[in-house]
Protein backbone atom coordinates (compact mmCIF):
# COMPACT_ATOMS: atom_id res chain seq x y z
CA UNK A 1 0.00 0.00 0.00
CA UNK A 2 3.08 2.22 0.71
CA UNK A 3 4.37 1.79 -2.28
CA UNK A 4 1.35 2.98 -4.27
CA UNK A 5 1.75 6.26 -2.97
CA UNK A 6 5.47 6.83 -4.34
CA UNK A 7 4.44 5.96 -7.77
CA UNK A 8 1.80 8.80 -8.43
CA UNK A 9 4.36 11.07 -6.46
CA UNK A 10 7.11 10.25 -8.70
CA UNK A 11 4.84 11.08 -12.04
CA UNK A 12 3.88 14.49 -10.88
CA UNK A 13 7.51 14.97 -9.74
CA UNK A 14 8.46 14.39 -13.76
CA UNK A 15 5.90 16.02 -15.08
CA UNK A 16 6.51 19.52 -12.84
CA UNK A 17 10.21 19.22 -13.66
CA UNK A 18 9.70 18.40 -17.44
CA UNK A 19 6.94 21.49 -17.65
CA UNK A 20 9.96 23.29 -15.64
CA UNK A 21 13.00 22.93 -17.78
CA UNK A 22 11.35 23.54 -21.13
CA UNK A 23 10.48 26.81 -19.65
CA UNK A 24 13.73 27.50 -18.51
CA UNK A 25 15.01 26.58 -22.14
CA UNK A 26 13.16 28.94 -24.55
CA UNK A 27 14.87 32.00 -25.37
CA UNK A 28 11.78 33.64 -26.35
CA UNK A 29 8.85 34.35 -24.07
CA UNK A 30 5.54 33.28 -25.31
CA UNK A 31 4.13 36.45 -26.33
CA UNK A 32 6.81 36.55 -28.55
CA UNK A 33 6.46 33.63 -29.78
CA UNK A 34 2.95 34.10 -30.76
CA UNK A 35 4.10 37.03 -32.11
CA UNK A 36 6.16 35.56 -34.46
CA UNK A 37 3.56 32.80 -34.89
CA UNK A 38 1.30 35.69 -36.38
CA UNK A 39 3.49 37.32 -38.90
CA UNK A 40 2.60 35.96 -41.96
CA UNK A 41 5.30 37.40 -43.84
CA UNK A 42 8.71 36.44 -42.87
CA UNK A 43 10.21 39.58 -43.46
CA UNK A 44 8.09 40.59 -40.58
CA UNK A 45 9.77 38.38 -38.54
CA UNK A 46 12.81 39.57 -39.56
CA UNK A 47 11.99 42.86 -38.16
CA UNK A 48 10.44 41.08 -34.88
CA UNK A 49 13.61 38.93 -34.48
CA UNK A 50 15.55 42.14 -34.53
CA UNK A 51 13.07 43.96 -31.93
CA UNK A 52 13.72 40.76 -29.40
CA UNK A 53 17.82 40.65 -29.71
CA UNK A 54 17.47 44.71 -29.25
CA UNK A 55 15.15 43.85 -26.09
CA UNK A 56 18.22 41.17 -24.43
CA UNK A 57 20.83 43.37 -25.38
CA UNK A 58 19.35 46.27 -23.27
CA UNK A 59 19.07 44.00 -20.73
CA UNK A 60 22.40 43.06 -20.83
CA UNK A 61 23.39 46.05 -20.70
CA UNK A 62 21.32 47.44 -17.87
CA UNK A 63 22.58 44.64 -15.51
CA UNK A 64 26.32 45.80 -16.15
CA UNK A 65 24.97 48.93 -13.88
CA UNK A 66 24.49 46.78 -11.33
CA UNK A 67 27.62 44.79 -10.70
CA UNK A 68 27.32 44.92 -6.95
CA UNK A 69 24.32 42.36 -7.08
CA UNK A 70 24.37 38.98 -6.77
CA UNK A 71 24.42 37.07 -10.02
CA UNK A 72 24.77 39.40 -12.62
CA UNK A 73 27.37 37.98 -14.78
CA UNK A 74 24.98 34.96 -14.80
CA UNK A 75 21.99 36.96 -16.44
CA UNK A 76 24.00 38.93 -18.28
CA UNK A 77 25.42 35.35 -19.82
CA UNK A 78 22.09 34.61 -20.12
CA UNK A 79 20.92 37.38 -22.10
CA UNK A 80 23.75 36.92 -23.82
CA UNK A 81 22.64 33.70 -25.14
CA UNK A 82 19.17 34.13 -25.81
CA UNK A 83 20.65 36.59 -28.19
CA UNK A 84 22.52 34.49 -30.33
CA UNK A 85 19.45 32.00 -30.06
CA UNK A 86 17.64 34.99 -31.67
CA UNK A 87 19.59 35.63 -33.90
CA UNK A 88 20.04 32.20 -34.92
CA UNK A 89 16.49 32.40 -35.43
CA UNK A 90 16.52 35.57 -37.51
CA UNK A 91 19.04 33.74 -39.77
CA UNK A 92 16.70 31.00 -39.98
CA UNK A 93 13.81 33.55 -41.25
CA UNK A 94 15.88 35.22 -43.26
CA UNK A 95 16.71 32.48 -45.22
CA UNK A 96 13.03 31.14 -45.69
CA UNK A 97 12.33 34.49 -47.05
CA UNK A 98 14.90 34.30 -49.63
CA UNK A 99 12.82 31.17 -50.56
CA UNK A 100 9.44 32.77 -50.32
CA UNK A 101 10.84 35.60 -52.63
CA UNK A 102 9.06 37.85 -49.91
CA UNK A 103 10.19 41.66 -50.36
CA UNK A 104 13.46 42.29 -48.02
CA UNK A 105 13.77 45.46 -48.63
CA UNK A 106 12.82 47.14 -45.38
CA UNK A 107 14.04 43.72 -43.02
CA UNK A 108 17.72 44.03 -44.67
CA UNK A 109 17.93 47.78 -44.26
CA UNK A 110 16.65 47.43 -40.68
CA UNK A 111 19.33 44.27 -40.08
CA UNK A 112 21.97 46.75 -41.47
CA UNK A 113 20.80 49.86 -39.42
CA UNK A 114 20.07 47.88 -36.47
CA UNK A 115 23.37 45.57 -36.80
CA UNK A 116 25.66 48.38 -36.18
CA UNK A 117 24.04 49.54 -33.22
CA UNK A 118 23.83 46.36 -31.96
CA UNK A 119 28.06 45.74 -32.98
CA UNK A 120 28.43 48.83 -30.62
CA UNK A 121 26.27 47.66 -27.72
CA UNK A 122 28.53 45.13 -28.03
CA UNK A 123 31.59 46.68 -27.61
CA UNK A 124 30.39 48.67 -24.39
CA UNK A 125 29.98 45.15 -22.83
CA UNK A 126 33.56 44.06 -23.60
CA UNK A 127 34.59 47.23 -21.48
CA UNK A 128 32.44 46.05 -18.67
CA UNK A 129 34.39 45.10 -15.38
CA UNK A 130 33.97 41.52 -14.64
CA UNK A 131 33.34 40.05 -18.46
CA UNK A 132 35.06 36.63 -17.57
CA UNK A 133 31.69 35.95 -16.65
CA UNK A 134 30.64 35.91 -19.92
CA UNK A 135 33.33 36.86 -22.12
CA UNK A 136 32.88 33.68 -24.71
CA UNK A 137 29.18 34.59 -25.01
CA UNK A 138 30.09 37.43 -25.49
CA UNK A 139 32.58 36.57 -28.68
CA UNK A 140 30.24 34.42 -30.00
CA UNK A 141 27.84 37.75 -30.42
CA UNK A 142 29.86 39.54 -31.50
CA UNK A 143 30.40 37.06 -34.50
CA UNK A 144 27.49 36.08 -35.12
CA UNK A 145 25.99 39.91 -35.47
CA UNK A 146 28.67 40.42 -37.84
CA UNK A 147 27.88 37.58 -39.65
CA UNK A 148 24.50 38.53 -40.13
CA UNK A 149 25.96 41.84 -41.36
CA UNK A 150 27.85 40.21 -43.99
CA UNK A 151 24.26 38.52 -44.75
CA UNK A 152 22.47 42.06 -45.40
CA UNK A 153 24.46 43.07 -47.25
CA UNK A 154 24.75 40.75 -49.98
CA UNK A 155 21.09 41.81 -50.81
CA UNK A 156 17.96 40.10 -50.65
CA UNK A 157 17.90 37.45 -53.38
CA UNK A 158 22.30 36.82 -53.04
CA UNK A 159 21.74 33.58 -55.71
CA UNK A 160 20.75 36.31 -58.49
CA UNK A 161 23.50 38.86 -58.13
CA UNK A 162 26.01 35.39 -58.69
CA UNK A 163 24.47 34.08 -61.92
CA UNK A 164 26.62 35.44 -64.93
CA UNK A 165 24.66 35.82 -67.85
Amino acid sequence: MKKLWIVPLLVLCAICSAAFSSERDDFLTRDEINSIRDAEDAGKRVLLYLGFAEQRLDAAREKTASWKEAGTGLAIQKNLSEYNSILEALDDALGDARKQLAPLGKPLKELENQGKHFLKALQQLQNAPNRSDYQFTLDEAVEMTQDELAEAKKGAYPEVNARKP
